[in-house]
């Protein structure tokens, strides 16, 4: 876990170099731009996490694929904001709240 800044379950930076991220299966909530601007390709989000913060992944314009798991709830402003290589994804049926510029410029 040494490529993550996690404080309290928040995962609040990536600070790796691999393109395709497994983020680790303790935390709950991806922080605000905890992957902002990172050259990835590939994130596999864990169960249990509810929480998509402000621009988590914002202008990642490598970023293809994102798997999200059913416990997500929240989806934030501009998560995934300028992703332009982020075609399609699947949301669960159990999101409560996607805002309105979470895909902007997608």
């Amino acid at each position: 876990m040494s490529d993550f800044i996690i404080e309290n379950k928040i995962l609040v930076r990536y600070t790796g170099k691999s393109k395709e991220v497994v983020v680790p299966k303790v935390i709950t909530i991806i922080g605000n731009k905890a992957f902002a601007g990172q050259d990835i390709t590939k994130v596999m989000i864990p169960e249990g996490v509810t929480t998509i913060g402000d621009r988590a992944f914002y202008e990642c314009a490598n970023l293809t694929e994102v798997n999200l798991p059913e416990s997500i709830k929240f989806i934030e402003r501009r998560a995934f904001g300028y992703c332009k290589s982020l075609m399609t994804i699947s949301i669960p049926k159990g999101v409560l709240l996607i805002d309105d510029e979470a895909f902007l410029g997608c």
